[in-house]
């Protein structure tokens, strides 16, 4: 079987998206994407929230409007965001990132 790849650079991480399946089971990378809302970064794990940071905001980008409990991914990105420094600027680039992927999702009201 053919594997398509497709590589995403997302800050200090790559993704890897299999767009066919392999061996007869599908790769759901929604899902995958989505397991890192189990993540539960503490002050001080910078590096951590940082990749829950990079990788809830793929989610929503890419599976907003697939799955309809997308909208609980933002508690965990807001969470985040606030322990990746101490740059106050870093609230400024997220507000516009909520700004520009609203659009995403038009039918489940709890994402907006």
């Amino acid at each position: 079987m053919e594997n398509n790849l497709q590589h995403i650079a997302v800050g200090c991480c790559v993704v890897v998206f299999y767009a066919a399946s392999a061996f007869g089971q599908n790769y759901d990378t929604c899902a995958h994407l989505k397991l890192w809302e189990n993540q539960n970064p503490q002050p001080g794990d910078i590096q951590i929230a940082k990749e829950q940071y990079d990788t809830l905001r793929l989610f929503i980008e890419k599976c907003a409007a697939s799955d309809s409990e997308s909208w609980y991914a933002f508690s965990h990105i807001s969470s985040a965001v606030q322990l990746m420094s101490e740059d106050t600027t870093r609230y400024d680039i997220y507000r516009n990132w909520l700004i520009s992927v609203l659009y995403l999702n038009t039918t489940q009201p709890y994402y907006f």
